[in-house]
């Protein structure tokens, strides 16, 4: 069976994966070093975006524009869309493809010739964790620090609620609740949503918002939270 990929969240029938894919390991980065007098030191690092290249075919079965024409449609996107290969499909890149298809060589009943991708994220698995209201340990999978969300139902009436973890992170919420609201925390929107509702009053000049990073990282909460994020990696 031929491999293909979803570009998207689409997948077209008579497009096929060609050998060939090209693709670092990582994102290059580029070294800031500062050097006086034979001394050498590291100013800064800066991590540039990394780059998939992938040979393709497609089958022209009717008129050859018009699948050309599709095929820019689908390809040609204003923002980041997710890409997934049929031989990784527990990788998700956030890509865009950089190049024109103009191109393409012309193959009998087929068209081949190569994409290239420009990643701005690699996603992994998502995650659940169930956070009580002891400190309990629980290992952060990818390699960069992950974005989260986070969901609790009280079962009774709480005054005020924390999340926080052991290295000083700590999200507090003035406020009474009652049994059965739901609350929503979004780290990435810096988010408070109270049954359905924006609520950023209920945060506390003492909150100290926090990402997951990658390791081992100690977590508890007033009442059952469940904590939901995607590994990401290089």
């Amino acid at each position: 069976m031929r491999s293909s990929f979803t570009f998207n969240n689409i997948r077209k029938d008579n497009i096929y994966l060609r050998d060939g894919r090209e693709r670092a390991p990582f994102a290059p980065i580029t070294r800031d070093v500062l050097s006086i007098n034979g001394l050498h030191r590291l100013r800064h690092s800066k991590q540039q975006l990394r780059t998939i290249t992938q040979p393709i075919s497609y089958v022209v079965d009717d008129d050859a524009t018009t699948r050309k024409r599709e095929l820019s449609s689908w390809l040609i996107t204003d923002e980041p869309a997710p890409l997934i290969f049929d031989d990784e499909p527990d990788i998700i890149y956030m890509a865009i493809v950089e190049n024109t298809l103009e191109d393409f060589e012309e193959m009998a009943d087929h068209r081949g010739g190569t994409i290239e991708f420009l990643i701005l994220d690699t996603l992994g698995e998502t995650q659940t964790l169930t956070v009580g209201t002891s400190f309990v340990e629980y290992n952060i999978g990818g390699q960069l620090p992950a974005n989260w969300t986070s969901k609790t139902i009280f079962n009774e009436e709480t005054i005020n609620y924390t999340l926080e973890n052991n290295a000083g992170g700590k999200i507090v919420l003035n406020y009474t609740f009652g049994k059965g609201d739901t609350l929503e925390i979004d780290y990435s929107k810096r988010k408070i949503v109270l049954n359905g509702t924006v609520r950023m009053p209920l945060l506390s000049l003492f909150s100290n918002w926090f990402a997951l990073k990658p390791a081992r990282m100690k977590l508890k909460a007033s009442a059952e939270t469940h904590i939901t994020y995607t590994e990401r990696f290089y």
